[in-house]
């Protein structure tokens, strides 16, 4: 009863239409899960696990070819997880 008083089910809600807006969007944003990222951008290149499996802390590599006035160019990206959400992520 606290918690819906409080209106967090309607607040969980936002954050998953945020998200799947992200989604469509092809984008990521820092809490996603890992299987909003993988609807996003599809598989990875290439997982890296720190440590302990279980803990869920990755590392994806992407390679995609993007379209640029001056043609194709290889755009490498790197998202970082802990406990399976993203944590951040870089363009090479």
């Amino acid at each position: 009863k606290w918690l819906q008083k409080k209106n967090f089910p309607s607040r969980s809600a936002q954050i998953t239409s945020s998200m799947n807006d992200l989604v469509e969007a092809q984008d990521i944003a820092v809490g996603m899960p890992q299987s909003l990222v993988k609807k996003s951008w599809g598989d990875p290149d290439a997982v890296e696990v720190s440590g302990n499996p279980q803990f869920r802390n990755e590392r994806w590599r992407y390679n995609r070819y993007v379209s640029t006035n001056d043609g194709y160019k290889l755009e490498k990206k790197v998202v970082y997880f802990e406990a399976g959400k993203v944590v951040g992520w870089e363009i090479e």
